[in-house]
């Protein structure tokens, strides 16, 4: 039964993922927590984001900018092992207590980047911090995208180079986080 319900809470994550471009991993880790561990709901997302970022990033590869991603992507991955390392010394209910805040968080940052159109210019700190807050959020919950699409969306000349970007992160992110 359990199964079903994270097969059921996965596909609806992926169908958020689709319709919107973004979303996935925040859909599935406020729902699978409900019903397995908090490690083994970071797994699975995981797992699923690198199989939507392989698809994605195939589709988008020709409008990737390497350079654009490149400095927040290596602080992602420099502070991922410190959402990991969180993850697995801090027990089960403390976790759902942390995701639990990280999303009103979340919810509060999405309002104010909207209501007062907060620009994130490219440069070396603002790349550090956005790769750093994506790493540790990456560790502990494989929720990769809020942080990054802020700064790609910004910083990218149209569209396509923005979702490129962000789907290629996903990957790079998803496959790290693994590892």
């Amino acid at each position: 039964m359990t199964a079903i319900i994270v097969a059921i809470i996965n596909f609806f994550s992926a169908f958020i993922q689709a319709a919107s471009g973004l979303g996935y991993a925040i859909f599935a880790m406020f729902f699978m927590p409900l019903v397995l561990p908090f490690q083994q709901c970071s797994i699975i997302s995981a797992a699923v984001i690198i199989v939507i970022g392989i698809q994605m990033t195939i589709s988008l590869r020709s409008h990737i900018k390497i350079k654009k991603i490149l400095l927040p992507m290596a602080f992602c991955i420099l502070t991922t092992g410190i959402g990991i390392y969180i993850i697995r010394v801090t027990n089960e209910r403390i976790m759902r207590l942390i995701l639990g805040i990280f999303l009103i968080i979340l919810s509060f940052y999405f309002y104010i980047t909207n209501k007062y159109k907060i620009r994130l210019k490219e440069g070396f700190i603002t790349g550090a911090i956005i790769g750093s807050l994506t790493g540790i959020t990456t560790g502990m919950f494989n929720i990769v995208g809020p942080f990054l699409t802020l700064y790609y969306y910004e910083n990218s000349k149209d569209n396509l180079e923005f979702k490129a970007n962000i789907e290629f992160s996903f990957l790079l992110a998803g496959i790290y986080s693994l590892c």
